[in-house]
């Protein structure tokens, strides 16, 4: 309600916002929009136009309700999900994502207005050079950072001997050189010696009507190395079963990648910006499912 009243207030034009702060709005007005068959049919129709002008007219009332001089939403500090963009964007709030890290102080690439592409973050700016080696995204440019403060140890791990800072980010690049964040190198789950990128998994689980949110971790196994968790936040007044989720997944996804568990949570542990807090969930789910096994050998 206060950042509502501060965007009517202010006349904001140009609104800032981490992914969490663009989901959260989203869900909220998308909830109001499934409660009316013209809503959801409206909804629908924009969705397949794509059209920033009919999208506006549809759904003026939401950029009115916002102050109505909304003309772009900046989303930064972490991945905003493909289908959040895309329902902003059908709502008539283009959403124009920035990529960057503190060491390049701090963009790398950032989306133009008129050119937005939901789950793209933009062409590389002009003065920074872009590569991917092995699928990680690395960087080269006069914004990249000298090093860390007597740490020649970790600027050693970071910089390579040709100036390359390895941004430990898994991307790949369109054919129009448009770059999509893919997940970090850190998050990639090797099971059984196959390379599994969480948000490709996240990104299908959302398209289930249910679902409000989602997280998808590697844990320790003994036989495949790491195993498949997806933490799911459900819709308010939702239910499914761990069953229910795992057949949805397998008839559309490859069986290596469809989770060996599922966890219906209320929340997700997050930093002060936001930030989702996946080390935290692995700790969390680690402990859990050690709780599980102990029972299970009880009751045996």
């Amino acid at each position: 309600p206060d950042i509502m009243d501060t965007l009517v207030r202010g006349k904001i034009a140009i609104f800032v916002g981490v992914p969490r702060l663009w989901t959260t709005i989203y869900l909220g007005i998308k909830k109001k929009i499934d409660e009316s068959p013209v809503a959801r049919m409206l909804f629908a129709l924009c969705s397949v136009c794509k059209s920033r002008t009919l999208s506006r007219l549809v759904f003026g009332s939401v950029r009115k309700k916002m102050g109505g001089r909304i003309d772009y939403c900046v989303s930064g500090g972490a991945a905003l999900d493909k289908e959040i963009g895309e329902g902003l964007r059908t709502l008539g709030l283009d959403v124009l994502e920035g990529y960057g890290m503190t060491e390049t102080a701090p963009i790398i690439s950032f989306t133009h207005p008129g050119d937005v592409i939901p789950g793209c973050v933009g062409l590389p700016m002009s003065t920074v050079d872009v590569k991917i080696v092995n699928g990680e995204i690395c960087v080269k440019g006069p914004n990249v950072m000298l090093g860390y403060y007597k740490d020649p140890e970790a600027t050693a791990a970071k910089i390579d001997s040709d100036g390359w800072l390895h941004t430990g980010d898994l991307a790949c690049k369109t054919e129009d050189g448009y770059y999509k964040i893919t997940g970090r190198l850190k998050d990639m789950i090797i099971r059984g010696g196959e390379n599994i990128y969480p948000k490709e998994i996240e990104e299908f689980i959302y398209t289930n009507p249910k679902v409000s949110d989602v997280q998808v971790i590697g844990v320790p196994d003994e036989n495949y190395g790491e195993e498949i968790m997806a933490c799911i936040i459900l819709k308010e007044g939702e239910t499914m079963t761990e069953q229910e989720m795992k057949d949805y997944i397998a008839a559309n996804m490859a069986r290596h990648k469809v989770p060996r568990y599922i966890d219906f949570v209320d929340s997700f542990p997050m930093n002060a910006a936001g930030k989702i807090l996946k080390y935290k969930m692995r700790e969390d789910a680690v402990e859990k499912l050690g709780l599980h096994k102990a029972n299970s050998v009880v009751t045996a």
